[in-house]
């Protein structure tokens, strides 16, 4: 059985804070999921990475899921997480990421997980007004990952 996961993150240079989404689908049907970040985030790469690390650990999470899976699709709108992932040397040292290659070690856990199974990543141009099944999804966790971020903001200045 194949997993496609698409994500998307927003994040907040002036509170250092990042919200997430994913939508993930499959034989075994649909699901999304959206939140904050429990701990700050210094780039908006960082907060894709870590809403990459949060769909990944979710699916490991669900059994059912996981344990048929063979091969995950993962759509995301950011080159820089996708260089990451991919230990992509050159593309790191090219696009300055060695700032967030300390989430190496996060990568490097989930993806243990995912040992004998295939991870294909591919990148959506995001903002792009193509009617594709990609970029809908694309939109859909742009939009909840900027909720999160309103309410996330929303309790930040509240305080």
């Amino acid at each position: 059985m194949n997993i496609t996961i698409t994500t998307d993150a927003s994040f907040s240079k002036e509170h250092s804070v990042g919200t997430y989404a994913f939508y993930i689908t499959s034989n075994e049907g649909r699901c999304s999921m959206s939140g904050a970040f429990k701990k700050n985030c210094k780039t908006p790469s960082e907060a894709e990475i870590k809403c990459i690390i949060n769909a990944l650990t979710f699916v490991s999470s669900q059994p059912s899921l996981f344990n048929k899976c063979k091969c995950i699709f993962i759509n995301t709108d950011s080159m820089n997480a996708i260089h990451i992932f991919e230990n992509d040397r050159h593309a790191i040292r090219k696009y300055k990421l060695n700032n967030i290659k300390y989430l190496q070690t996060s990568v490097k856990k989930v993806m243990k997980l995912y040992v004998g199974k295939e991870i294909h990543f591919r990148h959506v141009k995001a903002h792009k007004d193509t009617d594709t099944p990609r970029t809908w999804v694309n939109d859909f966790c742009d939009k909840a990952a900027k909720i999160e971020m309103g309410i996330l903001i929303n309790k930040i200045t509240s305080k």
